[in-house]
């Protein structure tokens, strides 16, 4: 298990501190601790812990509470959550809507049907699971953050077979992206916005300090 703690001062000069440990028990702890320190004197100080899943958040909550730790005025957010928080005011200006659930198939879907005869995936444009495997090889390029159209053009490929499928696949994620533009957005679209916005963290949050708690199994 680890546990990073970093102190983020923004928007200019940040400073980092890494914790870890093998002991859950221990990083539970000293978060509790941090925490502490950071509301030393004031009580209603806003102190925000970064997690990764709604789910850890509740249970750092609950364990608080179970500590007799008053969690009053500290959030535990997701990346989505804390993306949302600095960017949706952005978001909302300029007329954007987040995309519902399940559109990245639907969309997906239409550009499968409508591609020519002869085109590389016609042949399996109508397997039933095509459009959700497409999907999600878009979202993949969408956090990658890669531009698969000009890496197209200059890649070397083993083999025309392997060029078409390319190029196509760049092709239907252009396609993909256009029916998007300006009227919805995605969770990578999210994602970047927030960091876009990272300078209005203190003016949001009311703290210039961002505490990240996580770990992971090696």
């Amino acid at each position: 298990m680890q546990f990073t703690s970093a102190q983020l001062k923004m928007p200019q000069t940040p400073q980092h501190r890494l914790i870890s440990s093998g002991s859950l028990a221990r990083l539970e702890g000293r978060l509790v601790r941090e925490i502490s320190e950071e509301k030393r004197g004031d009580a209603l100080r806003a102190v925000v812990v970064l997690c990764g899943s709604k789910l850890l958040g509740h249970y750092l909550s609950r364990e608080m509470v179970k500590r007799g730790f008053p969690h009053l005025g500290i959030p535990f957010l997701t990346f989505n959550d804390l993306a949302h928080a600095l960017a949706r005011r952005v978001l909302l200006e300029g007329g954007a809507l987040p995309l519902p659930e399940g559109g990245k198939a639907l969309v997906t879907r239409r550009l499968l049907r409508a591609l020519r005869a002869g085109s590389y995936f016609a042949r399996v444009q109508d397997q039933p699971h095509l459009p959700e495997v497409m999907a999600a090889s878009f979202t993949d390029i969408e956090d990658s953050g890669a531009e698969i159209a000009a890496a197209s053009k200059t890649a070397v490929f083993s083999s025309r077979t392997a060029a078409s499928k390319i190029k196509e696949v760049a092709a239907l994620y252009h396609e993909y992206r256009d029916h998007f533009q300006g009227r919805l957005y995605t969770e990578s679209d999210l994602l970047a916005a927030g960091a876009r916005q990272a300078a209005d963290f203190s003016a949001v949050f009311g703290t210039q300090r961002l505490l990240v708690y996580g770990f992971y199994e090696v």
